[in-house]
This record gives C-alpha cells, structure tokens and sequence, in this order.
C-alpha cells in the first residue's frame, strides 16, 4: 500500500517537486494500462498551472532584479555626466576643452541618457563604449580627464542588464495567470489522495481476483521511495530545537531597588 505524505509540511517549491517526480513515477508506470488515467490527469492539470504560478513569482523576481541593474547602469551614466560637467570648470584649458567637447558629444547622444527607455539607452551606452575604443577624438578626451574608470563602469553595467533582460525568457505579461499557490494547493492535495486510493483499490481488486499485481506493486513501490525521500526532506528543513517554550530566569535583582 501507499505510504501517507504529510503534504501540509512541504513548501510550495518543495510541494511542486514532488509532483513533478511523482508524475515521472506515474508516467513511467503506463497510467492507461494500470487504469488510473482518469485520476492522473486532474493532478496533472493541477501541476501544470501550479508551474505558471512558480514562473510568474519568478517573473517578478527577475524584474526587480533588472530594475536594480538598471539603477547600476543610470548611476554609471549620471555619474560619467557629472563628472564631464565637473571638468568643464577646470582651470587647465587642456582638460576643459576635452570636457566641453565631450559635454556636447553626450548632449547631441541624448539630453538625458538615463531617463530613455531599456532598448535606447542600451544602445546609447554600448555607443559611447564603443566610441571610447574605436574614435580617437572621444579616447582622446576621456583620457584627457581621466574618466577611463566611468567608461568601464557604464559598460560593465550596460553589459549585465542586458544579459540578464535578454535572458529572462518568461514574460509576466504573456504568463499572466490568476491563480494563485495557496488556491491550487487544497485541490492539489485531493487529486492525489485521489489517486492514491484509485492505485489502492485497483491493487486490492486485482489481489482478490487472483491477477497478476506486479505492476501495481512496482508502481506502490517507487511511490513510496519518492515518499521517503520527500519525508527526509521535510525533516531535514525543519526548525531546530524541541518546539517548547524555552526556560525563563528571574533576572537578578539590581542593587539597591
């Protein structure tokens, strides 16, 4: 028979994982043949949406993480713009010069770099990179008053929030649903009890009429190896400690009071 699962205990990463696996398990045993396929493919179902939640939480996660590379990026431009500005008062006629030209070099690019939108201040910041490298006049300058860290700076910032923009596959907006963890848990926890009992009965119907079991007992079996191992997993991302209240002290009596 089918061991129990304390379900309750599983976090929803830990809980979905557990699904995943048990329906390799299932799949693997041939579902249609054994005659479970009708309780199989609710918990599927389930399973199935329970992922669209995962990947829109994640969704959200990977877009604060790309706000931040944003910010990064803003404060290296915003930065090497102040700076320019700053060596534009520069009583070295040298040094101004390169920073006016510069000034004007950034201002013809775009009054206000940081502000435009994620694709054009891209682009404008892989240019004045490239710039950097490749035009002799803009190198030039920039070395001229010293702003060869601003330029590594606006790259390497440049170049990390396009990895990340790029690589983020999942869009909330295409992946939008709304369903929530806490709604596809219950009806989670049904289908798979569900299930269990349909695996168990066709067993036991199957043991009184003589039939041939090995197939229920294979699928019984590596059931229970995953339940085991989700079990282990459970205690071993328990809180420490007994649960009870730890032992008070009456603190010492300050002198004099």
């Amino acid at each position: 028979m089918i061991k129990k699962l304390r379900l309750t205990q599983l976090v929803s990463t830990q809980f979905y994982q557990f699904f995943v696996r048990l329906l390799v398990v299932i799949t693997n045993a041939d579902p249609t043949k054994l005659k479970i396929i009708l309780r199989v493919n609710p918990l599927k179902d389930l399973v199935d949406r329970i992922a669209k939640v995962l990947k829109q939480d994640q969704a959200y996660k990977e877009t604060a993480e790309i706000k931040q590379l944003e910010e990064d990026r803003d404060d290296a431009i915003i930065g090497y713009v102040g700076y320019v500005k700053a060596q534009t008062r520069s009583k070295k006629a040298n040094i101004k010069a390169a920073a006016l030209f510069l000034l004007n070099y950034l201002n013809n690019l775009s009054p206000h770099i940081y502000a435009e939108d994620y694709s054009s201040e891209s682009a404008i910041l892989y240019k004045i990179y490239a710039d950097y490298l490749n035009n002799t006049e803009v190198r030039n300058a920039i070395i001229t008053i010293g702003a060869q860290d601003w330029l590594t700076q606006i790259n390497d910032a440049n170049v990390a929030f396009e990895a990340k923009y790029q690589a983020r596959t999942v869009e909330i907006g295409v992946q939008a649903t709304k369903d929530t963890y806490s709604d596809l848990r219950q009806p989670t926890r049904e289908a798979y009890n569900g299930l269990v009992n349909i695996i168990n009965a066709r067993y036991e119907v199957a043991l009184y009429e003589n039939q041939d079991t090995t197939e229920y007992v294979n699928l019984m079996n590596n059931m229970n190896a995953l339940i085991a191992q989700t079990e282990q997993i459970i205690e071993s991302t328990k809180p420490k400690g007994d649960g009870k209240n730890p032992t008070t002290t009456t603190p010492p009596t300050t002198p004099g009071v």
